[in-house]
């Protein structure tokens, strides 16, 4: 949840450059272009809200409050905002994108429209879509609509400068620069092109997920500005440390290295929260493993060291924890925040591995084993002291003394996700014990169970604007992944965000309010807060869900499917994703078909460095044997060799 004072600071200057509230709101999302600076707000009624400058509303008279629609990425992902309902006999579907456009030497971003109207009534019909006076018309093919016909009525806009002040171009320019499917071909073309190059789940269970990932991927660059990691567009739309560490590393785990480099020094502009500062080294370890970009690295050592050893500086609180922080908007002695400083010094670790700085290399594993002995005593203390049957979210005191005695509010699960230390740290080897590991499956017991009859199933709560959900949510689920009881908690969370929590395809609020009955077909809540999209929280979503299916080790071993659910095996489902990232620029894949009494995994690709370690939940109670590899029963887990192209697990019966 973000400050109380950041979020009034962007309320005004929402207001002063659009005259309108933007950091609450209702059923919105949005569409654009890549790198784009205001990429238009779009509403469920076909209409959009353009910025830069114009600070107009346009949309479609057709649109009369219908007591049911539709509203959805076009293809299922592409950012084309479908409106769809049923009017007089007819189909009516308004559609929104956003193309880039070049016209006299300079770069603008057009919206093209369409008002689709089929009719499947045995009657004539004559329809107006009434778009705004400041739509350019495309066509004109005049408003009767025969029984059985489609008529397509097109407009253009201009929404975007890239951040420039050069004029306008003038409506024959526009109406001049394409049709609306030329444009829609180049629009698809374009992020088709850019999905090609990242992770491509090509199978799942529930398909619905391969959807969500691939438009929270295209949202995350509409919303950028240039090379800033924005968070939102109709909020947020600013830059956060521990935003854009987060987004950076779900971009390096899809394979994304674009403007890599640029993106990590954006990072060191900006000093806003105490667990992103601590955290600093991770997404360049991260893109050192994946990349070998040694030199990069190199060049930026310096910061990395001065960031790193402020986390020994500020390890002032009681009993050598971290000092108090306000990282979950609100000050204390945070979990997450020791996590977080945990994490980074295991990557900063790496960093100085893999650069041969040998005296660092010590000092931070020192440091490292030093933070971590101090944060499992203090925590231990507090636990036996107050007979905690969970992980609190301070060291120092219970849930019931700070603003977590609201069971609704989801930090209560803040280290879980904020901190990376439990999942991510595990993959960056660091020594795990204590009750920071033993206690992960207890905390979600704790939590789930003081919301029980309050929330459905896998929803961790909100934040004060807005208490039912959040953008979070999946994301809670990430530390699962290290314990095993919820293993497969990070999917199922995203599923509930997809079946009652978005305020926009694919899209949620920071905070979200609770569901409430509305025409947009499905459960969804009426209003939010933040940004819708979130990126961050996007970027949550998409980091869990790929880990669940596959994660790299630092030293080259990939595990896979620990946070795959056990129903997702069996009836000959298939699971299968490729060009997943591994270490020194390479790229593998993975195909799962589950039978009743069998698993099959083949692997495609490059190998890995390492041995793969199968890891699926479903091990745990009905493993039986395997036709390759070594089998460990205690553990539920299968290892086979880096060079293996396939291997056959068997199950017990059910």
């Amino acid at each position: 949840m973000r400050n109380k004072y950041l979020i009034f600071i962007l309320v005004i200057i929402s207001l002063i450059i659009s005259a309108q509230w933007v950091i609450a709101g209702s059923h919105e999302s949005c569409f654009g272009w890549d790198g784009d600076k205001d990429a238009a707000i779009a509403y469920k009624n076909g209409s959009f809200y353009i910025r830069d400058g114009k600070n107009i509303k346009v949309g479609f008279g057709i649109y009369k409050y219908p007591a049911s629609m539709k509203w959805y990425n076009h293809s299922g992902y592409l950012p084309c905002m479908v409106t769809e309902f049923e009017r007089d006999g007819c189909t009516v579907k308004i559609m929104n994108f956003g193309d880039k456009v070049n016209i006299n030497g300079n770069d603008y971003v057009a919206a093209y429209s369409r008002v689709s109207i089929y009719n499947h009534s045995e009657e004539a019909v004559s329809l107006d879509p009434q778009p705004s006076k400041e739509l350019i018309v495309l066509n004109t093919p005049g408003n009767l609509v025969l029984p059985g016909e489609t008529k397509n009525y097109d407009f253009v806009i201009a929404i975007d400068r890239f951040g420039n002040s050069y004029d306008w171009p003038s409506d024959d320019n526009l109406a001049c620069a394409g049709t609306w499917e030329q444009h829609f071909d180049h629009m698809k073309n374009y992020w088709d092109d850019k999905l090609s190059k990242i992770v491509n789940i090509t199978s799942l269970p529930d398909p619905v997920l391969i959807d969500a990932y691939k438009a929270g991927y295209i949202y995350t660059h509409i919303v950028k500005d240039g090379y800033g990691l924005h968070v939102g567009e109709n909020g947020y739309d600013g830059v956060w440390d521990h935003d854009s560490i987060g987004i950076i590393i779900t971009l390096f785990t899809l394979g994304d290295y674009s403007d890599a480099q640029i993106m990590l020094d954006h990072i060191k502009a900006i000093t806003q929260y105490d667990d992103a500062k601590y955290k600093y080294s991770w997404p360049y370890a991260f893109y050192l493993l994946k990349t070998d970009d040694v030199e990069f690295v190199a060049s930026r050592f310096d910061s990395l060291r001065e960031y790193a050893h402020t986390i020994a500086n500020e390890r002032t609180g009681p009993g050598g924890i971290i000092k108090m922080t306000n990282d979950i908007d609100s000050n204390g002695y945070w979990t997450v925040t020791n996590w977080s400083a945990m994490m980074g010094l295991l990557a900063y670790r790496y960093i100085c591995q893999r650069l041969g700085e040998i005296e660092e290399l010590s000092w931070a594993e020192n440091e490292y084993n030093d933070l971590l002995r101090c944060v499992d005593t203090k925590l231990t203390e507090t636990i036996t002291t107050y007979d905690l049957n969970y992980i609190p979210v301070s060291l120092v005191e219970p849930n019931s003394k700070n603003r977590c005695r609201n069971p609704q509010d989801a930090n209560w699960a803040a280290q879980f996700f904020f901190g990376r230390w439990a999942w991510d740290g595990y993959l960056f080897n660091g020594e795990q014990y204590g009750v920071n590991l033993t206690m992960i499956d207890d905390t979600y017991d704790y939590g789930f169970g003081r919301l029980e009859g309050i929330f459905p199933p896998h929803n961790f709560g909100g934040y004060p604007h807005g208490y039912y959900c959040s953008c979070y949510n999946a994301g809670y689920g990430s530390a699962a992944l290290r314990g095993e009881r919820y293993r497969s908690e990070g999917i199922y969370a995203y599923q509930m965000m997809i079946e009652s929590a978005m305020t926009g395809p694919f899209s949620w609020w920071e905070g979200i309010l609770y569901p409430k009955s509305t025409s947009w077909e499905g459960t969804h809540p009426k209003y939010g807060n933040g940004a819708s999209p979130h990126t961050w929280g996007q970027s949550a979503c998409t980091k869990v869900l790929i880990d669940s299916l596959i994660a790299e080790k630092i030293d080259g071993k990939v595990i896979i499917g620990r946070g795959i659910p056990e129903e997702w095996i069996g009836n000959s489902q298939v699971i299968e994703l490729k060009n997943y990232p591994i270490s020194g620029n390479r790229r593998m894949g993975v195909r799962i078909q589950g039978y009743s009494d069998r698993v099959l995994i083949t692997f495609t690709g490059d190998s890995p460095v390492n041995e793969i370690l199968i890891d699926l939940p479903v091990f745990l109670t009905r493993l039986e044997g395997a036709n390759t590899g070594t089998v460990d029963f205690q553990n539920g887990r299968v290892t086979v060799s880096p060079d293996t192209k396939s291997v056959t697990v068997y199950l017990t019966s059910m």
